[in-house]
Protein backbone atom coordinates (compact mmCIF):
# COMPACT_ATOMS: atom_id res chain seq x y z
CA UNK A 1 0.00 0.00 0.00
CA UNK A 2 1.52 3.28 -1.04
CA UNK A 3 1.49 5.91 2.10
CA UNK A 4 -0.57 9.42 2.21
CA UNK A 5 2.41 11.35 1.90
CA UNK A 6 1.97 15.46 2.59
CA UNK A 7 4.11 18.35 2.22
CA UNK A 8 5.59 20.43 5.16
CA UNK A 9 3.28 23.33 4.66
CA UNK A 10 0.47 20.49 4.87
CA UNK A 11 1.61 19.33 7.85
CA UNK A 12 1.88 22.37 9.98
CA UNK A 13 -1.56 23.00 9.37
CA UNK A 14 -2.14 19.42 10.75
CA UNK A 15 -0.35 19.44 13.42
CA UNK A 16 -1.21 23.31 14.42
CA UNK A 17 2.14 24.92 14.76
CA UNK A 18 4.64 26.67 12.23
CA UNK A 19 7.32 25.97 9.75
CA UNK A 20 10.16 26.20 12.33
CA UNK A 21 8.59 24.15 15.07
CA UNK A 22 7.92 21.70 12.53
CA UNK A 23 11.78 22.45 11.01
CA UNK A 24 12.98 21.68 14.17
CA UNK A 25 10.59 18.26 14.93
CA UNK A 26 12.34 16.72 11.59
CA UNK A 27 16.09 17.99 12.67
CA UNK A 28 15.81 16.64 16.17
CA UNK A 29 12.97 13.74 16.38
CA UNK A 30 14.13 10.40 14.92
CA UNK A 31 10.80 9.56 15.46
CA UNK A 32 9.03 11.79 13.33
CA UNK A 33 7.57 9.65 10.40
CA UNK A 34 9.32 11.67 7.32
CA UNK A 35 12.19 11.16 4.97
CA UNK A 36 14.39 14.08 3.13
CA UNK A 37 14.07 12.87 -0.85
CA UNK A 38 14.84 14.65 -4.40
CA UNK A 39 17.81 16.38 -5.41
CA UNK A 40 16.62 19.43 -3.49
CA UNK A 41 16.14 17.31 -0.41
CA UNK A 42 12.63 17.93 0.06
CA UNK A 43 10.81 16.24 3.23
CA UNK A 44 8.21 13.28 2.79
CA UNK A 45 5.72 13.28 5.56
CA UNK A 46 3.84 10.00 5.52
CA UNK A 47 0.38 11.44 6.87
CA UNK A 48 -0.86 7.95 7.81
CA UNK A 49 1.39 7.89 10.82
CA UNK A 50 1.52 11.24 12.28
CA UNK A 51 -1.79 10.17 14.58
CA UNK A 52 0.49 7.79 15.96
CA UNK A 53 3.43 9.68 16.35
CA UNK A 54 1.05 12.33 17.92
CA UNK A 55 -0.04 9.71 20.28
CA UNK A 56 3.40 8.56 21.64
CA UNK A 57 4.34 11.92 22.27
CA UNK A 58 1.42 12.80 24.41
CA UNK A 59 2.21 10.02 26.49
CA UNK A 60 5.60 11.01 26.36
CA UNK A 61 4.57 14.32 27.44
CA UNK A 62 2.20 12.62 30.35
CA UNK A 63 5.21 11.18 31.73
CA UNK A 64 7.31 13.89 32.21
CA UNK A 65 4.15 15.63 33.63
CA UNK A 66 4.69 12.77 36.39
CA UNK A 67 8.12 13.08 36.44
CA UNK A 68 8.54 9.52 34.85
CA UNK A 69 11.93 9.36 33.31
CA UNK A 70 11.92 8.94 29.24
CA UNK A 71 14.27 6.55 27.13
CA UNK A 72 14.48 8.19 23.78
Amino acid sequence: MIPNIVTTKEACKILKIGRTSLNNILLTDPTFPAVQAGANCKWLINADRLDQWLMRRGQNHDRVKHGLEIEM
